[in-house]
């Protein structure tokens, strides 16, 4: 965020303020996650185009990566910055 506000700074914006966008989203458990992403409009033609292996290796990647907690659900969170200015 330093480097952002310094960029537009730079670039002659006063009053320039940033905020970060912190979301979760829960789903019950693996597959659900997973049958989610598939329909996602920045994933499903990536996923629809692997071969069947290619995608068991990255459905074998992303088990291991997003940790269920006790009951199984999994959690993930994704950040955004914000910034806003004014042309002085």
């Amino acid at each position: 965020m330093p480097a952002l506000r310094a960029l537009w700074k730079a670039a002659g914006l006063v009053d320039v303020a940033t905020h970060e966008i912190t979301v979760q989203r829960t789903f019950a458990d693996f597959d659900t996650w997973w049958k989610i992403a598939q329909t996602g409009p920045r994933l499903a033609s990536t996923l629809a185009a692997l071969k069947p292996e290619q995608t068991a290796a990255l459905q074998g990647r992303m088990r291991k990566r997003l940790a269920p907690a006790a009951d199984g659900r999994i959690t993930c969170s994704a950040r955004a910055n914000a910034i806003r200015g004014r042309v002085a």
